[in-house]
């Protein structure tokens, strides 16, 4: 299992089940349609916390491996989010028929509500947004979780539920930008006056976006510290 995602990952098959000369030498690696220029062990590192989603395996003729389209911190926690605006959804259609304020204690109060691995204020900004937006609950949500999920994912969280990160997979990412740093990535850091600075290194955009979800993360939990 992966330090990062408790997955085997493309780290695990890169590190454990290959090793990365290999994977340079031998393997074409893609993610969607897109091959991925991979010319030295480093170039690798990038995708690490990405699942592999399919991968022919041969000595002779060479490996060809497709990846996840976006890294397993973020999708599972997108799916961790999912069920969350779901259920806020559904609360705040219930609280509208009962002519009631829609709020967190109203949410904690619902009889199946469900806490479970969650940051009280990751609740108070998706109640906080869809106080703001009216239009989010006018929605058609299917009872096909499967459909639903999609929509979630696909429409609903990019539009109204963007930058809401929880503290698992922010320690998540927070060790992978490390690592990533330690082997020669740069960094994007924050000062204590919230000002941009980089810690040198080769860029890298999925590096790079994790450390802009880091700091998403902490304004978060900064706008809710004083309640």
């Amino acid at each position: 299992m992966s330090r990062w995602t408790g997955k085997c990952d493309f780290c695990d098959d890169c590190e454990m089940i290959h090793n990365p000369q290999e994977m340079i030498e031998k393997s074409k690696i893609y993610i969607g349609y897109a091959k991925l220029d991979i010319k030295k062990e480093k170039d690798l590192i990038p995708y690490y916390t990405h699942l592999v989603s399919s991968a022919f395996y041969n000595k002779e003729e060479g490996n060809i491996i497709h990846l996840g389209r976006d890294s397993f911190i973020n999708s599972e926690e997108k799916d961790f989010l999912t069920w969350k605006v779901r259920d806020c959804i559904k609360y705040a259609r219930k609280a509208k028929k009962e002519k009631v304020t829609f709020n967190y204690d109203y949410v904690k109060s619902q009889k199946y509500f469900s806490y479970w691995g969650s940051d009280d204020f990751i609740w108070k900004e998706i109640i906080e947004r869809i106080n703001k937006n009216d239009e989010i609950i006018k929605y058609h949500i299917s009872n096909d979780y499967r459909k639903s999920d999609y929509f979630i994912q696909e429409w609903i969280i990019p539009n109204y539920f963007y930058g809401i990160h929880d503290s698992m997979h922010d320690r998540m990412r927070r060790e992978f930008v490390e690592y990533a740093y330690e082997n020669g990535f740069s960094k994007l850091m924050y000062n204590d006056e919230n000002k941009v600075y980089y810690a040198e290194g080769e860029y890298h955009p999925i590096i790079i976006d994790f450390c802009r979800a880091i700091q998403d993360f902490e304004e978060m939990k900064k706008k809710y510290k004083e309640e």
